[in-house]
């Protein structure tokens, strides 16, 4: 009985905390869509994409939607640079992942004092 009513105060601790961690890690989308040419030469291309941070503090979520439109500007800026073998192969979306986060972690740095987003989700990547 003692192991019982031990087992389910430790739950009963655990649990909130769990949950206050889950909270913590909140996703903001950022919108809308982004459409970027990239690449040289004579033939136009172009890609389209959406992108989702995950914050570490959930609580930070009102100043990425403030400073949105500077994180899309550094976005844009960013893939316009790529070349079509970076962006079609899964190196390069895994580098280009790494840059935005790191591009984005200095955003929030030079703004706030500290890194704020913790990953950077790629959503409805298209290549044309």
């Amino acid at each position: 009985m003692f192991n019982f009513l031990k087992s389910v105060l430790i739950v009963a601790v655990i649990s909130p905390l769990m949950l206050q961690q889950a909270i913590a890690r909140e996703y903001v989308e950022i919108t809308p869509e982004f459409v970027v040419n990239y690449g040289s030469g004579v033939k136009l291309r172009f890609m389209k994409f959406e992108i989702s941070v995950q914050l570490e503090d959930s609580g930070d979520a009102l100043d990425v939607n403030i400073h949105a439109d500077l994180i899309r500007h550094e976005m844009i800026l960013l893939m316009s640079r790529q070349e079509g073998a970076t962006l079609t192969s899964v190196d390069g979306k895994i580098k280009i992942q790494e840059e935005a986060l790191e591009l984005i972690q200095k955003v929030f740095m030079e703004e706030f004092g500290k890194k704020m987003v913790s990953r950077v989700l790629f959503l409805n990547f298209i290549v044309q």
